[in-house]
């Protein structure tokens, strides 16, 4: 058989998208019957190699990696309002040194 796609947008871009707007919900309801990850589940299911009590712990175990990455965005110092033009550009435009120095004025670090 063909593939007729890859992956699907099964939600929204974003939350100011409605993708409801562009696409019927046949569509989206027919997209999560390939859906591959959940085919994948089923498949290693079927095979005995997949079983609720190892998904329960990969869930848990990942919401725990998450939760340690967003902690440390987190607790990452925040960059001073220069950095957006010093880290840019190997050599800073002209027409950007004033906008740099009031960036910083208003900082009130300049």
């Amino acid at each position: 058989s063909v593939i007729e796609f890859i992956t699907y947008r099964l939600h929204d871009h974003t939350t100011a998208d409605d993708a409801r707007r562009y696409r019927d919900d046949a569509e989206v309801k027919a997209a999560w019957e390939k859906e591959p990850f959940l085919r994948l589940r089923k498949y290693l299911t079927d095979a005995g190699l997949w079983d609720d009590a190892q998904e329960k712990a990969w869930i848990e175990d990942s919401g725990k990696r998450v939760d340690e990455e967003i902690n440390a965005y987190l607790n990452t110092p925040v960059q001073p309002v220069e950095a957006m033009f010093d880290y840019l550009y190997a050599e800073l435009p002209s027409e950007l040194i004033t906008q740099r120095t009031e960036a910083m004025a208003r900082e009130h670090r300049a």
